[in-house]
């Protein structure tokens, strides 16, 4: 199942991401009550699928002291991050293996990427590894049901968000949008990385009109994951589809949501 990763080194890709999320308050309340904690915590951070360098801007202006660190799988992408802030480090990736070694950034950041990795398990695995303490990701769009994702019925046409009247394609900016079974990807997280703790944010929405799928609504997560060897606890603040759908399947989880990067 391919990524197409050719349509971010769209010139009209790569415009539209310059314009976007590049101040503070382009943080949305999901990503808030997390991101800004943490920046303040740590004094490393690897900003995965940096697309044109906006988070670099928001990141620097809230922590100034912190040691940031850039990568896209855009060779388009990262150029023009560099032309905007030439003083950050920027570096193009491979998608598949994050090229650091295990435990190398106090804090890894990556937003708005997951829902269009169909393999988020590799991706989440390889962000987990790099980081030294915490992982703050937003999740695929998660659903309360067993669920097989299909690229065929759920994915996104990038050209439909550009501001630019240019002919292109929609075959050309065709990129996956993935849904996943909320159980599932829960599991996951509890089985596989084993962290200390999965704090868990998240809300029913309707996608943008350039997303094509088979369900109304979908569940926009953010999680926070801690490194740690005791047992796993997983906290929420998520729907109540959503926390039916972990009881169903024996996830067990603490609500409400009472504790904030203590």
């Amino acid at each position: 199942m391919g990524q197409n990763f050719k349509a971010w080194d769209l010139d009209e890709a790569i415009g539209y991401y310059e314009q976007l999320r590049n101040k503070p308050e382009d943080i949305y309340e999901s990503e808030r009550v997390f991101f800004f904690p943490l920046l303040y915590k740590a004094r490393s951070v690897l900003d995965v699928g940096c697309a044109a360098g906006g988070f670099y801007n928001i990141i620097r202006t809230v922590n100034p002291k912190i040691k940031y660190t850039g990568i896209d799988v855009s060779e388009g992408m990262v150029d023009a991050a560099k032309k905007v802030f030439p003083g950050a480090d920027f570096r193009v990736t491979s998608g598949k293996k994050i090229e650091f070694a295990d435990n190398s950034f106090d804090l890894v950041v990556s937003l708005g990427v997951l829902n269009h990795v169909p393999d988020y398990r590799s991706f989440i695995k390889e962000c987990y590894r790099v980081s030294k303490r915490y992982c703050l990701l937003d999740l695929p769009r998660l659903l309360p049901k067993s669920y097989t994702f299909n690229e065929a019925d759920s994915y996104m046409v990038l050209k439909d968000r550009f501001h630019s009247n240019k002919p292109v394609e929609d075959k050309e900016t065709k990129v996956p949008y993935v849904l996943a079974d909320a159980a599932e990807v829960f599991g996951f997280l509890k089985d596989d990385l084993k962290p200390a703790v999965v704090l868990a944010k998240g809300y029913f929405g309707k996608c943008d009109k350039s997303v094509t799928m088979p369900f109304d609504q979908v569940c926009f997560t953010v999680v926070c994951i801690e490194k740690g060897r005791r047992k796993t606890e997983i906290i929420t603040d998520l729907p109540k589809e959503i926390r039916w759908r972990l009881k169903e399947e024996n996830i067990g989880f603490t609500e409400p949501f009472e504790r904030i990067l203590k």
